[in-house]
């Protein structure tokens, strides 16, 4: 019996590509988006090329035939969420309708006040309705499954979940061009991602001095009166500049020449820059708010996730910069790890061992590959560490 994958999502999205890609060279994929993407564009995403799947945009119409199950063939829909964009949304309600095999991929909600309580609420009538229908969930962070439990779904039935980058292959080693640590923030510059969280333990750093961040996070046409005074904070800080957003493609590129990204997020459901980072072999210094900081824990040699403090950051900062720059077996390090274990091809193999729930091997194959034993083995280099 042949399958077929189908992916309902909001965008063509470039923390999706490379799994999909990977996924299409052993099955028939097909993604259908309810959504332009237009607010992602002017934050420098572009529409990522998908050659060899087939790529449905639901207001062009004719989405509605791909739900009817075929004669001697399997399909298996994977929606975006539950009610977080209202085509996807409906989609999903026509293919439990149809008795269609369905797997879903969810953040964490934000559970704050009355609203996050009605979403609470929410979350737990979709258990009473909808977790016989669907046949698997992929958790994107560790607080999305344990929020799709407390709601009532099935525990065997919910699977760890990460966005997914894709690699710009090995890139020239970069002659640094002063002594400073090159550091980048590359995420918008809101309370949430914690760019203020940030300025603030730049300045409490000892080494402060020794440190340059660059920070692309803005649309010069579109600045709020909170970033405009930010941005004139950090200019006189004279440690961190806040530049224009750079398309996703030139950010991937520059990484490398980066000794360290930075992610202090207030809250993040995953946090992609993470998987962008370690895929370039760049160490990371992020949030534990951070649903991709699970990626970090017993890992020192890819970085370090703590709490979102200003204090705390400014300790680990200065901690590195008196470490030095990561040495290039630290960087090929890190990069060999993301290419075995948060990859497209890694996220395709483990895709399918959770929709072959038949496997014979499910209790070892299931399990997500940044969580498994065997990966979390120090190698001993302690003097090089970040």
């Amino acid at each position: 019996m042949s399958r077929r994958f189908i992916f309902w999502q909001n965008i063509n999205s470039i923390h999706q590509s490379a799994f999909l890609k990977a996924l299409s060279k052993s099955h028939e994929v097909i993604l259908v988006t309810s959504d332009s993407g237009t607010e992602r564009e002017r934050m420098g995403w572009s529409e990522p090329a998908l050659p060899g799947i087939r790529h449905v945009r639901m207001r062009e119409g004719g989405w509605e035939s791909l739900l009817r199950n075929r004669e001697g063939e399997e399909d298996c829909h994977v929606f975006a969420g539950l009610h977080a964009f209202p085509g996807v949304h409906a989609a999903f309600r026509r293919a439990v309708a149809l008795r269609c095999r369905i797997g879903i991929y969810s953040e964490p909600l934000v559970r704050q006040g009355a609203v996050g309580w009605l979403k609470d609420l929410r979350g737990r009538f979709d258990s009473l309705r909808y977790s016989d229908a669907i046949d698997f969930v992929l958790c994107i962070g560790e607080e999305a499954r344990r929020q799709f439990r407390a709601w009532g779904f099935p525990k065997h039935r919910l699977h760890s979940w990460a966005y997914v980058t894709e690699d710009m292959g090995q890139q020239p080693d970069v002659i640094p061009s002063d002594e400073k640590l090159r550091c980048v923030f590359p995420a918008s510059l809101i309370p949430r991602k914690g760019a203020d969280i940030l300025l603030l333990a730049l300045s409490l750093m000892r080494h402060r001095n020794a440190i340059h961040v660059d920070a692309f996070s803005v649309d010069p046409d579109a600045m709020d009166d909170w970033q405009k005074a930010l941005k004139i904070e950090a200019d006189r800080s004279g440690v961190m500049s806040v530049r224009p957003y750079i398309s996703n493609d030139e950010l991937l590129r520059r990484l490398p020449a980066y000794d360290l990204m930075l992610l202090p997020s207030r809250h993040d459901g995953w946090g992609a820059a993470v998987n962008e980072s370690l895929m370039a072999g760049v160490p990371v210094l992020a949030s534990d708010r951070c649903g991709s900081s699970s990626l970090l824990r017993g890992r020192t040699f890819l970085g370090q996730a703590v709490p979102p403090d200003p204090k705390r950051l400014a300790e680990c900062l200065d901690a590195i910069v008196e470490k030095g720059r990561p040495r290039p077996e630290v960087r090929a390090r890190i990069r060999d790890w993301a290419l075995q274990h948060i990859s497209g091809e890694a996220l395709s193999r483990y895709f399918l061992s959770i929709a072959d729930g038949s496997s014979s091997a499910l209790a070892f194959d299931a399990t997500a590959p940044w969580e498994r034993q065997d990966t979390r083995v120090e190698l001993p280099s302690p003097k090089i560490l970040v």
